[in-house]
């Protein structure tokens, strides 16, 4: 399990560094070996990515995130299981690897199939990916959503994280409870409230 956040929007609220440690440090249960934060600024618009990561394929430091190469850079948490066969059919098109990681393999995919990728994967996973020469983001679930992703959207900013808290340490705005929710939850706690999670504003990213 692995701790990821981020930040998407006007350059002038870009988070300050003050938050970005809060939010690392509030992910750090999810991610204790290691920890750090990528940043792209292109005219009015800033890209913040955030990564704690908790060290499973590839126990190298050469493995932290957010992973980068020229062409795009990439926060993941989860597991792909046929990674090794992903990676065996890049080789044999001259992609070329520095890691033992399945994060780098999933990178190189993202760069190449963009969403397309998503089809050839077999794994759970939430991640967040970025292209340096499109400026093109990709945020994603696994089919099954079995790894969370909330996000926060308001007029120019987005934030998103696989922890709520870590969404508020980033933004700086209070968590308010959305008091319909939680009634809906506990008349009918098997209930599936979709998208809604029970703060207000704060939504979960529906897998695909």
């Amino acid at each position: 399990m692995c701790g990821i956040a981020g930040y998407i929007g006007s350059k002038k609220r870009l988070p300050k560094k003050n938050s970005i440690k809060n939010c690392l440090r509030s992910l750090k249960q999810r991610g204790p070996d290691s920890s750090g934060y990528f940043c792209d600024k292109k005219k009015n618009n800033a890209i913040l990515l955030l990564h704690t990561r908790l060290s499973i394929v590839d126990l190298s430091k050469n493995s932290s995130q957010p992973f980068s190469d020229k062409n795009g850079t990439l926060i993941f948490n989860g597991m792909i299981y046929n990674y090794l066969e992903l990676k065996k059919n890049l080789k044999k098109i001259g992609e070329k690897f520095n890691t033992y990681s399945d994060t780098e393999v999933l990178l190189k995919m993202l760069n190449r199939y963009k969403e397309n990728a998503l089809k050839r994967w077999d794994g759970m996973w939430s991640f967040a990916y970025y292209n340096h020469k499109s400026g093109d983001i990709i945020l994603s679930r696994d089919l099954f959503g079995e790894k969370p992703l909330y996000y926060f959207s308001n007029n120019r900013e987005f934030f998103f994280s696989n922890s709520i808290k870590s969404i508020q340490k980033l933004n700086n705005k209070k968590l308010i409870f959305d008091k319909k929710n939680i009634k809906e939850y506990l008349i009918s706690p098997d209930k599936n409230l979709g998208n809604k999670t029970l703060y207000k504003k704060i939504y979960s990213l529906p897998p695909e």
